[in-house]
């Protein structure tokens, strides 16, 4: 039947080529039950298997708009080609006929907003008025329009000609270029791209002499032809499509071959974007096929769309999808034949797009005459594993040919496709649609097809298994037993062996890698006989064996998996019956049933519990229920929102999804099993009912069914979360010991096949655990983006105090969450927690009661203790709340004795014993210094006082009554109204009076009593008042600070407010007013607290708070405010003593105090007990490393300082290393000192280990005392070290270096012995010396001596010594290797001191990593820290290489080829571009100039050099290269010009007095030194030129006349280096240009000529040569110590200076340095605020910081100093011109100066 239209004229199709609806179903066709089976087979229709995903696939998109185009002529428009602009816009290009007019085709050009409208139109009519065709168009960045067109020119006997043109964004011309490729022939261009740089690249064929396939690059400046490929496979080569992958290469796609023979094959080509060849791969398959469209992806996939004959399958003209990898490797093929069998083919040649998620659309057509159409838009999109989305056709109103052309995706996801359609007497129209993006919500579901299964069938078991999915029996005309498994990774079907008893309605689970069918039914209708029969299925052996029988027999279950049991409930035969059959026992057992029927429901298992949703009861239901098998009890959900039967309901991350069935297809709906809510998804794409489904590697597949229409489907549906399919793990380091810090780590894999976006971590606990920080992680942070099968792991160090859950969530586009949930142990940091230590019983049993006095604490029985004082020596009050009494403890004897009440609850008298008197529901108790015992006497409404002397009771506030009766009154006389804590300050007793929501305080001196804080009014107001006018709700405990600031617990507001003693103002110091624990480490104002009862301060000021009804005791730092557990776990009840208090069981904690030694006592009032927790040492940790990047063979050390910082000392505190993750540590001889040590309050130790790991990962240092508490240092996180130890051998080192603090000028002598402890001889020992943090090596005088390597027998030794000087403090390591791998180091403690400097070093010369292609004659240049070698001859033709060294990872990179390949060039960097000029190529001397950019590695061609030449030499000053000398073929050259690199123009310049080739030449103080060359004979002439008088002076000659060398500068020296003379030479001379002579320096490693240069900072690298019999690839580094002498001191600056410089200003006099006169200096003076600093900072003519100054202005604001013409490091500066730039203290200015020398000659 026809498909429902998705919007006029558009059918929707979901594989095979079968029409479906799109939407609901006809509600006429649909009966409250579906009709007998065989009623339905009739109508039996193959469909495809659909595949659900919540990734990025949706039905098709609607449409936005169309717009048409119909000429004037009502004659054939079409559209071929679409771009989209970075705006949005549109640009359509094609061809309207105007024969009308007598013009045949023109091109023509449309552009429209997003939203449809037509912005402007061009078109385009050859000289001929012949025919003109447009075909396809590119846009680059900056929105300028590329158009490739066809033009008729037989007027001028060409045939068609390529016609390329480009337009800016406004429809203006730029250019128009045309080619006539050969012969005049037909030259027929297809397609056009433009890449990043803004190239445009075509593509097309020229006939002759067949028909070649072409790729040409034009400049988009102008046009020009950069490059040309020409490709001849067959005599009929056709390139249809190009495009431009992520890397800049060009993909061409089309086919290749003959008309006849062989016929023509796809064929695709990819090049670089400089035109080399890459690859080709072509397409045989013995049928006539051909690629017409080509687009890349931005993994670099390729997706070729083509189209193929299959007559030898009946068929005509099909389409398919074929992809390629970036390198080639053929991936996926999809194909498509229509119903009609007819020609389904491409119409244009950019007919495949892909979007930002890698999807790819393509477009053509089909032929449909079956439904009396001609040729339909086909429209298809697939995921990017080749997945089928979706499909759609256009067929337009006159049901002619309508065909699909082109197609471009817009930034936003929105679709454009253009083409035409047939208009009746109108011909052809121009048509362009545009469909909306249909966006699937983060979270929501995404449907996607899989393959069809074999056999279509209704009702069968589907059952996820071994990573296969497995569909068995069900029904189509008869019931089956049929098994068939799907393979995701290949998207196939395998038949399997068939179940031996075929069933219908069936339950299928999985549990041990089996397969369990159970029960059904065995006719197709819905009737009986039901089975009970129970198999079981093997896929390892692909066998069924049979199983105990399922007691009940019956078809339509539910059923879940649960702690490996199966669970069978309700059904058709039993409607409530639960039955758990155990596969392990093969036994089944019946459960309590069910509280309502279940047919036809559907169920699934989460978290241990099972769910069942609707069901048939006289009608659909919309039943929830949760079953808990544990328990065995029912809990009723929210209700489905959908009432349905033959659901299909799975769980995939703690959620289930509920899909299609009777009364509800193809609605989806999502329950959240937390929640208990509901939320609809999206839909299947048709109605679906008994289908069935299951999970399986993170996506939920839904196999079978009908819909009424369609009665066995065989179509799979499967479905993702958006943006892949999240596999979460969890991973705990743990168990640890209290104190101690685990790492968890969350392994997070993408099992989906879609990309998951922006995939973020994060952590949240359950109840009770409360994570501490400093929490590390995690790292990595996230957000990250994890493609299809890629995993991370993220990694949190944390530590908990208590037992409970710790989830971990994974977060995908912020909406999709997957988690992971670990169990943690009691997890406490000591360095956090001072109170992490043991608790025990001091009184109390445990049992409520009173059994005598005089018996130790621990053995009386207690009831309800709940106040709790010590006195100065340690005995312990007790107010027992039921029991009537207070009780005492004697530290001493630890005997029990009642010190006041009788245990009855009444008032008898007062001035009597305390003994002998009532008390009632005693609560707090304090003492005074004295000693006297006060009581709150609760439930008297009385303050008790016990004398210290007597033993006699009196009341000392309160009268027995309840109430409140004023202030300013005797207290005796005042009422009370339950009065609860007390406590005693500076004479005065502060009542918590609890009933009358205040604190009263009595002085005790006067009797008076008074309210300080509260209203009697219980709430809570306000604070930052006045505290008298504060509401207060029940307060509890009081408490005061060391300076009288008052605490109060004010219960009911679950807070606990401090009175400033000062000010009297009241605060809330912990609590929010709400009672949800929300864990530790946080301010104590943001926490949840539960009901503060007692309160405590200690000596530090540290807040103790017990939470009566969250049965804890937390702490507050008083130096940070964060609150932390000390006691308890949240949980009430008792679990034992002698263990970690933080994993301790409390029950009401009430009243809390402290002793001397700092136990800390609590009062557990329904657990009956007295608690202690004994305070252990406080130890803190810092770990520092002495590098955590270090070379391979080297070692470093690691330092951990343990403090205690407690009171008590510590005992056996012993270090120790782990590795968490695997790091591969090796250490050497352990931690120094291995311990165990003590630790004093207040003392330190640092441990050092020495060691180094043959892999990345973390390593713990951790240290124990007493055998329990630790603490972890810093983790130590990737980037490790390779060694091998040698086992041997085995080194030690042993570090002195003196003085311990040098003062400035001075020099450190380091001396570092290392000794053999081993058995056998050390080889090799080389020493070395490194700087591990900002020490700041200023320079290295001499060592190390000796330089090594040297032999270390067993038991021998040897020192290494060096005279260094540092600028800064830092580390300073020195190390050993023997025989290149075995490694020892120590480490220095340098101070800070700025020193002098010694004369410069020879070059010490270092091999480095070789060159790729070995070379002579090559130029070189510095970008970025990077030497680029550019050119050179390798001895074959080319010449071309361009290779980038860079020396931090000693490594090299091949870049893109010098397009013109030459020997002999010079090569120069200015402003970050490289200039490659002259130069020859076996051809003679060329003129031409190059320029690379790094940043795009691209070469461009600039203004020619006048004289062509090679073997020259290149400067730069400024922005001004030299090109000096060189030769021709007619001999040495004098010839200097000049290049100005911003306007591209040459000039010439004085001519050199020498003419020379072979010559190298440098620049210094902005001259130019040309040295040595040949002209006929080698020479060592040295002539200077100076730009400013354009002039040449001749210098002192080399010592050894030479060509072919290469020269450099560095610091004060040229240094001149290789060459040859008769032979190939390694002598270096240095050059002395302020002295004007040459001295010797050590030689190259080896003799080479032809070599090249270059220096980055203080180090020369020489690359390549000729060493006399091969090219070389060589490279040697040598680092150039600077050399200076110590400035002279500074004389006083000319005083004129002062005087003339203005404010805000400096003043530089002279502004010329004359380094030739030895009494020359430069004064420099500023004006700014008055004792303000100046900074100075001078820049060269490179705007490089070369010197920072400082001046500090007296009290007028002024200052002035000499500069000494050196830079930072006390090097002179060159000659040349420098900036100098002033700022702060009220200085802004610039000036200049200049650095020459004026010597005569």
């Amino acid at each position: 039947m026809p498909a429902k239209a998705m919007f006029p004229g558009v059918m929707a199709l979901f594989g095979g080529g079968v029409q479906a609806p799109l939407g609901g179903y006809n509600a006429e066709a649909v009966s409250t039950r579906r009709p007998p089976l065989p009623v339905l087979a009739a109508l039996a229709t193959v469909l495809g298997v659909l595949v659900a995903g919540i990734a990025s696939a949706t039905p098709p998109p609607p449409l936005a708009w169309e717009q048409t185009y119909n000429s004037p002529g009502n004659l054939d428009d079409q559209a071929n080609g679409v771009a989209i602009a970075p705006d949005g816009s549109i640009v359509v290009v094609g061809t309207e006929d105007r024969t009308d007019v007598g013009r045949s085709n023109d091109i023509l050009i449309r552009k429209y907003d997003s939203a449809g409208s037509l912005q402007w139109t061009r078109s385009s009519n050859g000289p001929g008025n012949f025919g003109d065709y447009g075909l396809g168009s590119a846009i680059d960045a900056g929105g300028n329009i590329f158009v490739v067109a066809n033009s008729d020119r037989s007027d001028i006997g060409h045939s068609y000609d390529w016609l390329i043109m480009k337009w800016d964004a406004g429809g203006t011309l730029q250019w128009s270029v045309t080619c006539n490729l050969v012969g005049n022939s037909w030259d027929n261009a297809c397609d056009i791209a433009v890449d990043a740089s803004g190239s445009v690249y075509a593509v097309g064929m020229s006939a002759v002499p067949g028909r070649d396939w072409h790729v040409i690059k034009f400049a988009p400046l102008d046009g020009a032809i950069v490059w040309h490929d020409v490709y001849n496979y067959g005599s009929n080569d056709y390139p249809q499509s190009v495009a431009v992958d992520p890397s800049g290469d060009i993909v061409v796609a089309g086919y290749v071959g003959d008309w006849s023979g062989a016929g023509l094959i796809s064929a695709v080509r990819k090049y670089t974007a400089g035109g080399d060849l890459v690859w080709t791969m072509t397409r045989s398959t013995g049928n006539e096929n051909g690629y017409g469209g080509v687009a890349v992806d931005s993994t670099g996939t390729i997706a070729c769309l083509g189209s193929e004959i299959r007559g030898d399958l009946g068929q005509s003209r099909n389409w398919f999808l074929q992809t390629y990898g970036a390198t080639g490797a053929t991936q996926w093929l999809a194909t498509y034949n229509s119903p009609a069998n007819g020609d389904d083919g491409l119409e244009g040649n950019r007919n495949v797009a892909v979007d930002a998620e890698n999807s790819i659309v393509a477009v053509g057509y089909e032929t449909r005459t079956d439904l009396g159409q001609g040729k339909n838009w086909l429209v298809r999109r697939y995921n990017p594993a080749g997945v089928l989305q979706w499909s759609m056709t256009y067929d337009g109103a006159a049901h002619g040919d309508d065909t699909a052309g082109g197609v471009a995706y817009g930034a936003d996801g929105s679709i454009v496709v253009v083409g035409y359609e047939a208009v009746a007497g109108q011909g052809k129209n121009w048509a362009v649609r545009k469909y909306a993006p249909v966006v699937v919500p983060d979270g929501d579901l995404d449907w996607g097809r899989a393959v069809d299964m074999p056999t279509d069938r209704v009702s069968p078991g589907v059952c996820g298994l071994s990573g296969k999915l497995y569909v068995v029996g069900g029904a189509d005309a008869a019931v089956l037993g049929t098994v068939e498994a799907y393979d995701p990774a290949s998207n196939t079907w395998t038949t399997k062996a068939s179940m031996p008893t075929a069933r219908v309605r069936l339950v299928t689970e999985a549990v041990g890698g089996k397969l369990y069918a159970i029960g059904g039914g065995t006719v197709s209708s819905e009737t009986p006989p039901y089975t009970t029969v129970v198999e079981a299925y093997d896929p390892a052996t692909n066998t069924w064996t049979t199983r105990a029988g399922m007691p009940t027999a019956r078809d339509a279950c539910a059923s879940a998996v649960v702690g490996g049991k199966i669970y069978v409930i309700g059904g058709r035969g039993g409607a409530r019956k639960v039955e758990v059959y155990d596969p392990a026992a093969n036994t089944w057992a019946t459960r309590a049933d069910a509280p309502v029927d279940f047919v036809c429901a559907s169920g699934t298992a989460v978290n241990g519990k099972m769910y069942l949703f609707g069901g048939y009861v006289a009608g659909n239901t919309q039943y929830a229920y949760e079953y808990n098998p544990d328990a065995g009890s029912w809990r009723t959900l929210t209700n489905m929102p959908t009432a349905g039967s033959d659901t299909v309901a799975v769980a995939l991350n703690d959620r289930v999804y509920v899909i299609g069935g009777d009364g509800r297809n193809p609605t989806v709906e999502e329950y959240d099993t937390n929640a208990n809510t509901w939320t609809t998804k999206a839909s299947l794409y048709s109605d679906r009912i008994d289908t069935y489904g299951a999970v399986l590697n993170g996506k939920i597949y839904v196999a079978g069914g009908f819909d009424f229409v369609t009665p066995y489907f065989a179509e799979v549906d499967a479905v993702t979360y958006r943006g892949g399919v999240m596999d979460v793990s969890t991973e705990v380091s743990g168990p640890a010991l209290r104190g101690q810090w685990i790492t968890v780590t969350m392994t997070v894999t993408n099992v989906g096949a879609e990309a998951a976006q922006n995939v973020t971590p994060a952590l949240a606990t359950g109840p009770g655990v409360g994570l501490v920080g400093p929490i590390s992680g995690p790292v990595p942070p996230g957000p990250v983006t994890l493609n299809p099968g890629d995993g991370v792991t993220f990694a949190w160090t944390c530590s908990a105090v208590g037992v409970g859950n710790v989830t971990f969530t994974m977060t995908v586009m912020g909406g999709v969450t997957a988690s992971s949930t670990a169990t943690l142990g009691s997890r406490v940091s000591a360095s956090i927690y001072p109170w992490g230590g043991t608790i025990t019983t001091v009184a109390g049993t445990g049992s409520k009661g009173y059994n005598g006095d005089g018996i130790p604490a621990t053995t009386a029985q207690t009831n309800g203790p709940e106040g709790f004082a010590v006195d100065s020596v340690g005995n312990r009050y007790i107010a027992e709340r039921f029991g009537n009494r207070v009780r005492k403890v004697s530290v001493a004897s630890g005997l029990i004795s009642t010190v006041a009440g009788t245990g009855t609850g009444a008032y008898n008298s007062d001035g009597i014993s305390a003994t002998v008197a009532n008390v009632s529901g005693t609560d707090g108790v304090a003492l005074d210094p004295a000693g006297n015992l006060f009581i709150a006497d609760r439930d008297n409404n009385r303050i008790r006082k016990v004398d210290a002397t007597t033993g006699l009771i009196s009341t000392v506030a309160g009268t027995g009554t309840y109430g409140y009766n004023g202030d300013g009154i005797l207290a005796t006389a005042a009422q009370l109204r339950y009065p609860s804590g007390i406590a005693i300050f500076s004479g005065n007793l502060y009542i918590t009076d609890n009933a009358s929501h205040r604190i009263r305080k009595v002085v005790l001196a006067s009797g008076l009593i008074s309210t300080v804080a509260g209203t009697g009014t219980g709430g809570y107001n306000t604070d930052g008042v006045a505290a008298t006018t504060a509401q207060l709700n029940w307060p509890n405990g009081v408490a005061l600070d060391a300076v009288g600031n008052l605490y109060i617990a004010d219960g009911q507001n679950h807070r606990v407010r401090k009175v400033d003693a000062v000010s009297g103002l009241i605060s809330t110091v912990a609590g929010t007013g709400t009672t949800v624990y929300n864990g530790e480490g946080i301010p104590a104002t943001t926490a949840g607290l539960n009901v503060p009862c007692g309160i405590h301060l200690d000596p530090a000021g540290n807040l103790y708070v017990g939470e009566y009804f969250a049965n804890r005791i937390r702490r507050v730092d008083a130096a940070t405010g964060l609150i932390y557990i000390a006691a308890g776990t949240g949980t009430e009840g008792y679990n034992g003593d002698g263990i970690p208090a933080t994993t301790a069981l409390l029950h009401l904690p009430a009243g809390i105090d402290q002793d001397a030694s700092g136990n800390l006592y609590i009062t557990d009032r329904d657990g009956h007990r007295v608690r202690r927790v004994a305070p252990s040492a406080w130890l803190a940790t810092s770990l520092s490393l002495s590098s955590t990047v270090v070379s391979p063979g080297q070692w470093i050390q690691a330092w951990l300082t343990v403090t205690n910082t407690g009171s008590n000392a510590a005992t056996g505190v012993t270090p120790a290393l782990q590795v968490n993750t695997p790091a591969g540590l090796v250490v050497l001889g352990g931690a120094t000192p291995a311990g165990p040590v003590t630790l004093n309050g207040g003392a330190s130790q640092t441990f050092a280990w020495t060691l180094s790991a043959t892999a990345g990962g973390v390593a713990s240092f951790t240290v124990t005392a007493g055998g329990m508490d630790s603490m972890l240092g810093s983790p130590i996180l990737g980037r490790r070290v390779a060694g091998v130890v040698v086992t041997a051998a085995r080194l030690t080192a042993n570090l002195v270096v003196a003085p311990g603090a040098a003062g400035t000028g001075q020099w450190f002598t380091a001396r570092l012995t290392i000794s053999n402890t081993g058995a056998a001889a050390a080889n090799g020992v080389v020493p070395s010396m490194g700087f591990t943090s900002g020490a700041g090596l200023v320079v290295l005088e001499s060592g190390p001596l000796p330089p090594g390597p040297v032999t270390l027998g067993p038991g021998s030794s040897t020192t290494f010594t060096w005279t260094y000087s540092v600028s800064g403090n830092g580390m300073v390591g020195f190390n050993a290797t023997a025989s290149g791998t075995d490694a020892v180091m120590a480490v220095a403690v340098q101070g800070s001191a700025t020193r002098t400097f010694v004369a410069t070093q020879d070059p010490l010369w270092t091999p480095e990593a070789p060159m790729p292609t070995a070379r002579r004659d090559a130029g070189t240049a510095v970008v970025g820290g990077t030497v680029y070698v550019v050119g050179g001859n390798d001895g074959a033709a080319g010449y071309a290489r361009t290779e980038a060294y860079d020396p931090a990872t000693d490594s090299w990179a091949t870049l893109a080829s010098l397009p013109t390949g030459r020997y002999g060039l010079g090569v120069v960097a200015v402003g970050g571009t490289i200039y490659a000029i002259g130069g020859g190529a076996g051809g003679g001397a060329l003129s031409v100039v190059e320029a690379y950019d790094p940043a795009t590695n691209t070469w461009t061609t600039r203004a020619a050099m006048p004289t062509a030449r090679e073997y020259l030499a290149t400067v730069v000053i400024g922005g001004t290269i030299y090109a000096i000398g060189g030769e021709n073929g007619t001999g040495g050259l004098t010839i200097v010009e000049a290049y100005d690199t911003a306007t591209n123009t040459w000039t010439t310049k004085a001519g050199m007095p020498t003419a020379r080739e072979g010559l190298s030449a440098v620049v210094v103080g902005g001259r130019i030194y040309a040295i040595g060359g040949a002209n006929g004979g080698d020479t060592g002439v040295v002539e200077v030129y100076d730009p400013a008088t354009d002039s040449w002076t001749t210098l002192a000659s080399m010592p050894t006349a030479r060509s072919g060398l290469t020269v450099v500068f560095v610091n004060v020296t040229i240094y001149a280096m290789g060459g040859s003379n008769g032979g190939v030479l390694s002598t270096v001379e240095a050059y002395d240009p302020a002295a004007d002579a040459w001295t010797t320096k050590a030689s190259l490693p080896a003799g080479c000529e032809g070599l090249a240069a270059a220096v980055i900072g203080n180090t020369i690298y020489t690359v390549g040569g000729w060493d006399g019999s091969a090219f070389v690839s060589t490279v040697h580094a040598a680092y150039v110590t600077p050399s200076s002498l110590a400035p002279p001191p500074s004389a006083p600056p000319a005083p004129p200076l002062l005087v003339k410089v203005k404010p805000k200003s400096i003043l530089i006099g002279p502004n010329v340095l004359d380094r030739s006169d030895p009494g020359s200096r430069l004064s420099i003076a500023a004006r700014g605020k008055a004792g303000g600093r100046v900074t100075i900072e001078i820049f060269d003519e490179g705007v490089r910081l070369v010197r920072t100054l400082h001046l500090d202005l007296d009290g007028d604001g002024l200052a002035a100093m000499d500069l000494d013409g050196r830079d930072d490091h006390g090097k002179h500066l060159a000659y040349g011109l420098y900036w100098v730039l002033a700022r702060d203290g009220g200085v802004s200015d610039r000036k200049q100066f200049m650095i020459v020398s004026k010597r005569k000659r």
